[in-house]
């Protein structure tokens, strides 16, 4: 039996939560200032989670994701990402 392959859905999740069990919000913040993204203009800003979940949107948004997962991939690359 092949095992189906990962939905969008499952993807995004486990990029979001490795995000939050990976990084604290202050490594974050430095990812962001070393990808010229000023975090304060997040909303969320001072919440891991909902931090973890703004910055994936505006990567996306920004044509950026690729980007914040290569640096996430650097910064721990036992992870899947």
């Amino acid at each position: 039996l092949v095992a189906p392959k990962e939905s969008i859905y499952e993807q995004r999740k486990r990029f979001r939560q490795n995000m939050i069990d990976a990084f604290n919000l202050e490594e974050l913040k430095d990812i962001c200032f070393d990808l010229e993204i000023n975090h304060e203009s997040l909303p969320s800003h001072t919440q891991l989670n909902g931090f973890v979940r703004e910055l994936i949107g505006f990567a996306q948004r920004q044509g950026r994701l690729n980007e914040l997962i290569q640096v996430l991939q650097a910064e721990r690359p036992h992870l899947e990402w």
